[in-house]
């Protein structure tokens, strides 16, 4: 509450007119849902959810914990359960896209009850939902890499591309290798206009939805090859790549390579961040940053160890990037490239960081084990 913890002996006692009780008989389930036995409820899908406990808060009104189908409210003149959608609706976080005020959230199936896509409205602190594995057209999946733009939400997963309508929140539109892709295996988007740049794990591909037309990009030197990430700088696509990093020029259609004098990047690139005048790689040998005006390079070669996670976030004053330890900060505006780690000490879900996203003063860290907004710029913190 006060953005501070203090060690105690003992739980305080609370002065609270708040108790449990039993699942009333005259509790009432609202559309899309219906109350069988009691304590169990059942959605539209035929699935099942034991209610785990229900606070009454003194007046009236009933706060209801469900086992796998989130919480729900009912009021004190109709016992109506109406749920309240909060939190992810799974556990784990591989990808995050902010677009404008909603912040998107998906991963890797798990262990979790319901899957798909999380949207959360920063500024009013609500959720809402694209559930997969209920219907045809968006089945149970992992999902990696997700994009945005102002009427559609693009959605990466092992099983193919699929275009989600934000208005309805529901998937209208799947790419596969029946539909041109290299594979159905996705691994990274970006829009640039009318297009949509999808890297899989078998090279590279464009969709021109103005012509509703699918190119394979550069078969000769993606063709089989993991594409990472891409980044737009400019009019410039940057791509991370199983056989390194790439410049394509958005206007003249030319490919080149970027051969660092570090041999940083001599392999596989994971991930590739920009702020400014600065383009940052992520590699098996480390970190790499290029200023793109004097065309200088610096490497940090010493604070990767993860060996299947790469996830970056940048700005003017701190490089972020996960680690066996959690998560990793350079502070860069600090002389000496001065570090530390974050782990579940300091409030992580987890110390497994899958993907990091700057916003502001806060950095989103998404785990195996949940999200975690996180105050990189506190100036009460000591280092």
């Amino acid at each position: 509450m006060f953005d501070r913890w203090y060690p105690i002996d003992e739980l305080p006692e609370i002065d609270a007119i708040y108790k449990h009780i039993a699942t009333p008989g005259d509790l009432l389930p609202s559309s899309g849902i219906m109350l069988i036995s009691g304590d169990v409820i059942t959605d539209m899908f035929h699935r099942r959810f034991a209610i785990s406990d229900i606070i009454d808060d003194g007046s009236g009104d009933l706060w209801i914990g469900t086992w796998g189908f989130g919480s729900g409210q009912a009021g004190s003149s109709a016992r109506l359960m109406e749920p309240l959608p909060y939190g992810l609706i799974q556990n784990r976080v591989n990808a995050l896209c902010r677009d404008d005020n909603l912040l998107w959230i998906s991963g890797a199936l798990g262990n979790s009850y319901r899957s798909g896509v999380t949207a959360f409205n920063v500024e009013q602190n609500e959720f809402f939902y694209i559930e997969s594995g209920v219907r045809r057209e968006f089945p149970a999946t992992d999902v990696n890499c997700l994009e945005a733009d102002a009427g559609r939400v693009y959605i990466g997963t092992s099983d193919g591309l699929y275009v989600a309508d934000k208005a309805n929140r529901e998937v209208v539109d799947r790419y596969g290798r029946n539909q041109g892709l290299a594979d159905f295996d996705i691994l990274s988007l970006k829009e640039v206009g009318d297009s949509l740049f999808v890297g899989t794990i078998r090279g590279l591909n464009l969709i021109d939805f103005t012509n509703d037309s699918i190119s394979y990009l550069y078969a000769n030197q993606f063709s089989n090859h993991l594409i990472y990430d891409l980044e737009v700088v400019e009019n410039f696509l940057w791509i991370a790549s199983g056989i390194g990093a790439y410049r394509l020029s958005l206007e003249t259609g030319v490919l080149q390579k970027f051969n660092d004098p570090h041999g940083v990047l001599f392999s596989r690139v994971y991930d590739i961040e920009h702020y400014e005048n600065q383009v940052w790689f992520a590699s098996d040998a480390g970190v790499l940053s290029l200023n793109l005006k004097t065309g200088a390079t610096e490497p940090f070669q010493d604070i990767l160890r993860r060996v299947d996670s790469r996830a970056l976030a940048v700005n003017d004053k701190i490089l972020a990037v996960a680690s066996d330890q959690g998560m990793t900060i350079i502070f860069l505006d600090r002389p000496g490239a001065f570090s530390r780690d974050f782990t579940t000490d300091d409030g992580l879900a987890s110390n497994y960081v899958n993907a990091l996203l700057l916003d502001g003063d806060y950095i989103w860290i998404g785990t195996d084990q949940g999200l975690t907004r996180f105050l990189w710029n506190n100036p009460e913190r000591i280092d």
